[in-house]
């Protein structure tokens, strides 16, 4: 990114992520398991200052009555390196057990914070 500004210039680079979520199932009965997959985007072609500041997931379920996370309700998971895929996307996968049935929802964001 650049920007003029009269005779000035300042410039930076910039990285735009994003993450998504995924599960095989969304109706658990009370036992059922399914996987939830975590994705990263935007990831390809890191710098090496750029791998070693690399965000968190901050995972939370927000309907545990309904469902259950491996690893508990609340994660915080950092991206590691070295298991970025040559598209720049990481993966983790966590298994989801039902409680009862219903609706639930599953949040993530990435976050400086270190678990």
């Amino acid at each position: 990114l650049v920007v003029h500004e009269s005779e000035r210039m300042a410039d930076c680079r910039y990285r735009i992520l994003a993450i998504g979520l995924e599960a095989d199932r969304l109706h658990l009965l009370r036992g059922e398991r399914t996987t939830l997959r975590i994705r990263v985007y935007g990831l390809k072609g890191l710098t090496s200052e750029e791998r070693a500041k690399l965000p968190s997931i901050l995972l939370t379920n927000r309907s545990t009555s309904v469902v259950s996370i491996e690893g508990g309700d609340r994660q915080t998971i950092p991206i590691d390196p070295d298991k970025i895929d040559d598209g720049g996307r990481y993966i983790i996968e966590r298994t989801m057990t039902g409680v009862r049935p219903g609706r639930f929802a599953i949040f993530a964001r990435l976050s400086d914070e270190t678990p």
